[in-house]
């Protein structure tokens, strides 16, 4: 049928990651909580903790409020004898930029347009630049 492409034959997914040797910190930012818990390689979560979002606070003591939640559980898996994670993945309301880890325009989050989310997250927990993935929700 014309404007109707060919469809590409069906194969095997090959992995295109490798399994992480060091935990990361899972952060969810949502419209009325923040979550955070730390994911070891295994896939196992540990250290969860939930704060409210509380956005109408402003973008700034949002910020904070995740970098003190993601804090707190990087020191509590420190304390259980955790590693220490590698790097931060963030779920946020979009859209946004997922490479660089800017929040373009959260339709939940009052305020929320251009915020440089992982770039923060990282830099408030001392992680690396770079070392952050954002994803929408």
């Amino acid at each position: 049928m014309p404007g109707r492409g060919r469809r590409a034959p069906a194969g095997r997914i090959r992995a295109v990651e490798r399994r992480a040797e060091r935990p990361i910190l899972a952060i969810d930012l949502g419209g009325t909580q923040i979550r955070a818990a730390l994911v070891t390689s295994d896939r196992t979560v540990h250290c969860r903790r939930a704060v409210p979002t509380a956005d109408e606070e402003g973008v700034e003591t949002v910020l904070n409020r995740i970098i003190e939640v993601a804090a707190a559980v990087r020191d509590e898996a420190a304390a259980d004898g955790l590693p220490a994670p590698i790097g931060v993945g963030i779920s946020s309301p979009g859209p946004l930029n997922p490479w660089r880890g800017i929040v373009r325009a959260a339709p939940n989050l009052e305020g929320w347009t251009n915020i440089p989310l992982g770039p923060r997250v990282a830099a408030g927990l001392g992680l690396p630049p770079g070392s952050y993935q954002a994803c929408p929700v």
